[in-house]
C-alpha cells in the first residue's frame, strides 16, 4: 500500500492490512489471521481498561464493553480496534504518569484512524513545562515521520490519497 496502490486509510492501518495479508497468504488465511489479531487487540484493550477502573466498576466493563453487541459482532473484522487499542494504551500510560509513552501510542493511533490526534491537546495541556510539551511533540513527530516519510517519498500521490479521498467526504449533519 501507498507505493503501488492507493488506500483510503492512514499508513499504520494500511500496514496492518498488508501484514495480515502476508501472514494469511490467501483469502481464508487473511480472514483467520486478521480475526486473531483483532481479537487480540480487543483483549488487550479490555485488559488495560480493566486495570484502569475501580473494582466496584469492573462489572460495568463486562456489560458495556465486553458483551456489547458491537464488540461481540464487529470485533472480528473492525480495524478500528487498532486505533482503539492505541488510545486505551495511551490513556493507561497517562494514568501511570508515562506521558511520553502516551504520546507514542497516540501518534500510532493517529496513523491508524486519525481521530486520536484530538487527544494530543489535553495531553499537551496537562504538561507543566515547555520541556515536557516539547518531548510530547518530538515523540509524535518522530513516529509520524517514521511511519509516513518512506511512503511519501516513494510515491507521494498514493500516500496522499488518504487525505484527498477523505477531504471529499461530506458531513451528514
Amino acid at each position: 500500500p501507498y507505493i503501488n496502490s492507493q488506500l483510503e486509510y492512514p499508513v499504520l492501518m494500511g500496514l496492518f492490512i498488508r501484514l495480515m495479508a502476508i501472514i494469511g497468504g490467501n483469502l481464508r488465511g487473511y480472514y483467520i489471521v486478521n480475526t486473531v489479531f483483532l481479537v487480540a487487540l480487543a483483549v488487550g484493550s479490555t485488559f488495560l481498561l480493566y486495570r484502569m477502573i475501580r473494582k466496584e466498576e469492573q462489572n460495568k466493563l463486562w456489560r458495556y464493553w465486553i458483551f456489547a453487541p458491537s464488540m461481540l459482532i464487529f470485533s472480528v473484522y473492525n480495524w478500528d480496534l487498532l486505533a482503539v487499542f492505541c488510545v486505551v494504551a495511551a490513556m493507561y500510560s497517562v494514568l501511570k504518569g508515562k506521558d511520553i509513552q502516551a504520546a507514542f501510542f497516540l501518534a500510532l493511533g493517529t496513523w491508524a484512524k486519525l481521530y486520536p490526534i484530538f487527544y494530543f491537546l489535553p495531553l499537551l495541556l496537562k504538561q507543566d513545562s515547555w520541556k515536557k510539551k516539547s518531548y510530547i511533540i518530538l515523540i509524535a513527530g518522530a513516529v509520524t515521520l517514521a511511519l509516513n516519510l518512506p511512503f511519501a517519498i516513494a510515491n507521494f500521490d498514493s500516500w496522499a490519497y488518504f487525505f484527498t479521498f477523505n477531504s471529499g467526504r461530506i458531513s451528514t449533519f
